[in-house]
C-alpha cells in the first residue's frame, strides 16, 4: 500500500462518509491497527471498518445490539477474521475494562444518539483512541440531537481529544434531511498526542457548521498525503 494516495482508495471504501479513510489520514496509513467499532451493523455493507480490516491489516473488537446474522448474510467470522464480533451486545451497559485500554479507532454509531452519548460516557474513562468518529445526528433538527452534540463535544474535548471535522455530511445521492437540507450527522476527533500536529492543521475543518462536508471535500486530493 505504499505510495497509494486516499482519492485512490475512494472506490474501496465501504463506509457512510468515507470514515475509514479519515482514519487512514490521521494515522498516516498505519498498518495493522486497532479499532472498537459500537455500532457496526453489516460486516461489510456500509463500515467504517472493512477496508481497514482488509486492506490495512487492522484488527478490534466490533459490537451491536440489534444486527444478527443469517443464512443470507456471509458470516462475520468468514469475513472479518481479524475482528470479534459481539453480537446483541448492549453498548450502553457493556464493561469496557474488559476491554484492551488503547485503540487506534473508535467509531461510535448507534440509535437514538442519546444512547451513543451514553455509550461514549462508559467509553472514555476506560479505553484511549487516537480517531473518534461520533454520530449525533443533529440533521433531524431535535432538541435531544443538538443537546448530544454539544455535550459530547464538551466532554470529548475535556478528556484532551480535538475536534477536526464538525458536522460531517452524508455525500449526494444518499439522502436528504428535512426541508431538503443536507444530513449533518458526525463529529470527527484526534488525540493531538498521538496525531502529529501537521496532519491536523491539514485537514481540520471547524466552523458554524453550515458547510457541506462531503468526504471528497474533507479529504481532498490537494490535502491527502501519500501513504
Amino acid at each position: 500500500m505504499n505510495f497509494i494516495s486516499l482519492e485512490n482508495l475512494y472506490a474501496q471504501t465501504n463506509s457512510q462518509a468515507g470514515q475509514d479513510l479519515f482514519v487512514i489520514a490521521m494515522l498516516n496509513g498505519k498498518h495493522n491497527g486497532t479499532f472498537l467499532e459500537i455500532g457496526c451493523a453489516h460486516p461489510h455493507r456500509g463500515s467504517n471498518t472493512y477496508m481497514l480490516e482488509k486492506l490495512f491489516g487492522f484488527s478490534g473488537v466490533s459490537m451491536d445490539l440489534y444486527y444478527k446474522e443469517n443464512e443470507q448474510d456471509v458470516k462475520w467470522s468468514e469475513l472479518r477474521p481479524h475482528s470479534r464480533y459481539l453480537s446483541a451486545c448492549d453498548a450502553t451497559t457493556f464493561d469496557y475494562s474488559k476491554l484492551e485500554k488503547y485503540y487506534d479507532y473508535l467509531q461510535v454509531d448507534i440509535d437514538p444518539p442519546v444512547q451513543s452519548f451514553t455509550a461514549l460516557k462508559r467509553i472514555l474513562p476506560q479505553q484511549r483512541f487516537a480517531v473518534i468518529t461520533f454520530e449525533h445526528d443533529v440533521w433531524d433538527e431535535t432538541s435531544q440531537s443538538a443537546e448530544v452534540q454539544a455535550e459530547s463535544r464538551k466532554l470529548l474535548q475535556s478528556n484532551g481529544y480535538e475536534l477536526i471535522v464538525n458536522n460531517v455530511t452524508l455525500n449526494p445521492g444518499k439522502g436528504r434531511s428535512i426541508g431538503d437540507k443536507p444530513i449533518y450527522f458526525e463529529d470527527w476527533y484526534v488525540d493531538p498526542n498521538i496525531v502529529s500536529r501537521e496532519i491536523i492543521e491539514k485537514y481540520k475543518w471547524v466552523d458554524d457548521g453550515t458547510s457541506s462536508k462531503y468526504r471528497w471535500d474533507i479529504l481532498h486530493k490537494n490535502k491527502a498525503t501519500k501513504l
